[in-house]
């Protein structure tokens, strides 16, 4: 299976018309003229904020392919038809944004193999991961994927893992914290490469020690888990002690 992010005229009309189940032939004695109009000369023809008011106006219609609904009395030939269809909807109403409201779309997947991988994942998973760049989060999530997550169940949990979190300065990162606290969004900061450097030094460590990396690994997460134990413990037991010194009642 591979990702289909672009194709040229002819493979986006043969593609088109196999999902929609049509046959198609060549017109030879038929000229169709096509505007030579290209997107940049588009956007220099429109004021950046009639551009920007336009994409807000519609952005409710930029959604992800939903799977149509379907039970146990669904054959699979009546799900593919059903998929193909509402996949062909979706790509209509992308190409008429374009068309009608003079929207440039960034590349999206047009395989619709690759959908249909993420429709099962999400119906059979209990969270849904999305990882994105901590360095311009907002420019890689999508909400619509979240709200898309409810629609499939209520509860359904989401998370947003900024990846390359050590690029940021930890001013950066509280504000970040801040705005997502502010949302009620799930997230967790991380870097890969600061995971990687760490399990490099503990090879290299465990190779000294003549250790399996892994065993000590193990060995010290549970050592993690015991000193957090331990200083959960010491804060319930410094809460206890307070409230029965003098002047407690």
């Amino acid at each position: 299976m591979n990702s289909v992010l672009e194709r040229n005229d002819l493979e986006e009309l043969m593609a088109m018309a196999t999902m929609a189940d049509r046959d198609f032939a060549a017109e030879r004695t038929q000229v169709i003229v096509v505007s030579s109009g290209s997107v940049t000369e588009l956007e220099e023809q429109r004021a950046t904020e009639e551009r920007e008011a336009a994409e807000a106006r519609h952005a409710h219609r930029l959604k992800l392919p939903r799977r149509p609904a379907w039970d146990e009395r669904t054959t699979p030939e009546q799900l593919d038809a059903q998929e193909r269809a509402a996949f062909v909807s979706w790509r209509r109403e992308l190409a008429s944004l374009e068309d009608e409201e003079r929207l440039v779309l960034t590349p999206f997947e047009k395989n619709l193999e690759v959908w249909r991988q993420l429709w099962r994942v999400l119906e059979r998973s209990d969270i849904m991961v999305q990882v994105v760049d901590a360095r311009d989060p907002l420019l890689y999530r999508c909400p619509d994927l979240e709200a898309y997550a409810q629609e499939l169940a209520a509860g359904k949990s989401s998370l947003l893992l900024l990846n390359k979190a050590d690029l940021l300065p930890l001013s950066v990162r509280r504000r970040w914290a801040a705005y997502f606290d502010k949302i009620g969004l799930d997230y967790l900061f991380w870097s890969a490469a600061l995971v990687t450097a760490e399990h490099q030094a503990l090879k290299a460590e465990a190779a000294e020690l003549g250790l399996d990396w892994h065993e000590l690994r193990e060995a010290r997460q549970k050592q993690r888990r015991l000193v957090r134990i331990a200083r959960q413990a010491a804060a319930r037991n410094a809460a206890v002690t307070s409230n029965s010194s003098p002047g407690h009642s």
